[in-house]
């Protein structure tokens, strides 16, 4: 479980990094209209949607990972919109920080919605440790037995009309 947190924390890290490069290298500012900043923490949360959890190519993962970005996304907003509420970030500690403008959002809001994310996705997806072990039922195909003598393979070929006498 601590692994998988640690996981959930370094996903976080990676798309946060790319968030806020796109932000300041992108756009050259690191402070943006709310609207910009809500469409951050929607690309954010799609993002750890993609890579948070179980990985794409195992079977089921895609459908749960369109479940996780319906529903991070829809998160996203509400946990951005709680965080630009009761959290107050000091405009002049992020100018010390970075080059943050007096625009109304700073990009710092972000980590209040992609860390939490990530940390949820990657718990959802930790195994029970007493879980049994889940049993594949063989098809019909699998339990036939295989032919081996030559009366048995002639006797299961399809008989053509019958012979003339």
């Amino acid at each position: 479980m601590l692994g998988r947190l640690i996981l959930g924390l370094l996903k976080a890290a990676i798309v946060l990094g790319a968030l806020g490069a796109a932000f300041v290298l992108g756009l050259g500012q690191a402070s943006v209209a709310p609207w910009l900043a809500y469409a951050g923490a929607a690309v954010g949360a799609l993002a750890i949607a993609l890579i948070g959890g179980k990985a794409l190519w195992r079977p089921g993962a895609l459908l749960e990972a369109g479940l996780r970005t319906l529903v991070g996304v829809a998160v996203s907003f509400g946990l951005l919109w709680a965080a630009l509420r009761y959290v107050p970030l000091d405009p002049a500690l992020l100018a010390r920080l970075g080059a943050a403008t007096t625009a109304p959002v700073s990009i710092a809001y972000l980590g209040f919605v992609v860390v939490p994310l990530a940390l949820l996705f990657e718990l959802d997806d930790t195994p029970a440790k007493d879980e049994p072990e889940k049993l594949r039922v063989a098809s019909a195909r699998a339990e036939a037995a295989p032919v081996d003598d030559e009366e048995d393979a002639a006797a299961s070929r399809p008989t053509t009309s019958a012979k003339r006498r």
